[in-house]
């Protein structure tokens, strides 16, 4: 029988389950194990017990691993599963390095942004192979760092979500509504949204994600200001099954997003064969293709003909659908299978 191949998923993002993060980093975890690959001893750096029922595959993270990389048992290949890990691997193993996007260039100043950039020079100057979750993401990466030659492979993520799943959330709308969903920061850019919900004076606005930050606060006085208090509903984080509760009674996705470098809400509220309106920039158009509506503009003219002309498409039957099948495509299945390919590329 052949030797096996070690190999090390970086799964430490997953210790914050609420994060886009710590949700990419749980699902490849899981259907990796489901897959079984048999040509790996799977090893997973951080706490998988929290979520996978393989604790003789934990790997701990510890200070002195953090500071001293070559302190890091060797794997034949080191995957970590974000641009910007904290701890890496030994030089002797082989590395696969997945870039999310680089929306630091947007969110952080110009001189944390030269920072973040040139760290992330570094770790890809070291890389034996890069991945990353869209071509716009690819896009970037290319514009803003030097591969020098290196192949950068786009593996989209996986979207799963059981639609049967299902809880009714504490707080309810009490109509028709639309919803946006996330962590509450500048890049999520729901501000523009409530303006436009004078254009919809029978429908209200479910804001779905942790808004205990500094933009929630600017959204919350938005609100107030615009005298919107019986009209938008901030949930709050809520669970998987109140957050399909939401996705299943609502009439629209309202997704105004300026830095995406996948973007799964959209793809997640398509699976109940609900309309999506995007923004039309960053990765959301690779994503949404020809089904989703765009937000050409912020002019609450141009964003309410967007979602009234979405609307009227969501009537007939078909076009639901259409966006089922336009969801299905996005598989973790078929995305782990990608990642498995790169690393029989690598040994």
């Amino acid at each position: 029988m052949s030797k096996k191949n070690s190999l090390l998923i970086d799964v430490y993002k997953a210790n914050n389950p609420y994060s886009g993060l710590g949700q990419f980093s749980m699902q490849f975890a899981k259907h990796l194990v489901e897959a079984s690959p048999k040509q790996y001893n799977i090893n997973f750096l951080g706490k998988p017990e929290r979520f996978l029922n393989q604790p003789s595959a934990a790997v701990s993270a510890n200070l002195v691993k953090r500071i001293f990389p070559n302190s890091n048992k060797h794997y034949d290949i080191w995957h970590s599963l974000y641009q910007l890990p904290s701890y890496l691997p030994p030089y002797s193993s082989r590395w696969v390095l997945t870039i999310h996007d680089l929306n630091f260039m947007q969110e952080k100043s110009p001189q944390k942004a030269k920072k973040y950039l040139k760290r992330l020079q570094n770790y890809v100057n070291r890389a034996s192979v890069i991945t990353t979750i869209s071509a716009y993401s690819k896009s970037q990466i290319q514009k803003h760092l030097d591969v020098d030659g290196k192949e950068v492979k786009v593996v989209h993520n996986g979207v799963e979500i059981n639609t049967e799943k299902q809880s009714e959330p504490s707080k309810l709308p009490n109509g028709p509504y639309f919803c946006s969903i996330g962590i509450f920061n500048a890049k999520k850019n729901f501000k523009v949204l409530l303006p436009l919900m004078k254009q919809f004076p029978e429908h209200q606005l479910v804001l779905i994600g942790n808004h205990q930050t500094s933009y929630g606060k600017e959204v919350k006085d938005e609100i107030k200001a615009l005298k919107l208090e019986k009209q938008v509903l901030l949930t709050g984080e809520v669970s998987d099954a109140e957050k399909n509760w939401y996705y299943a009674h609502m009439d629209c996705l309202l997704f105004p997003s300026l830095a995406e470098g996948f973007g799964i809400p959209p793809i997640e509220a398509m699976h109940f064969g609900k309309p999506v309106v995007i923004n039309k920039a960053t990765s959301l158009p690779e994503i949404g293709g020809d089904l989703a509506g765009y937000f050409i503009s912020f002019s609450e003219e141009s964003m309410a003909k967007a979602i009234n002309d979405t609307l009227q498409n969501s009537k007939d039957q078909s076009f639901s659908n259409q966006l089922k099948q336009h969801a299905a495509q996005f598989t973790w299945e078929k995305s782990i299978q990608e990642y498995i390919k790169i690393y029989n590329e690598l040994v």
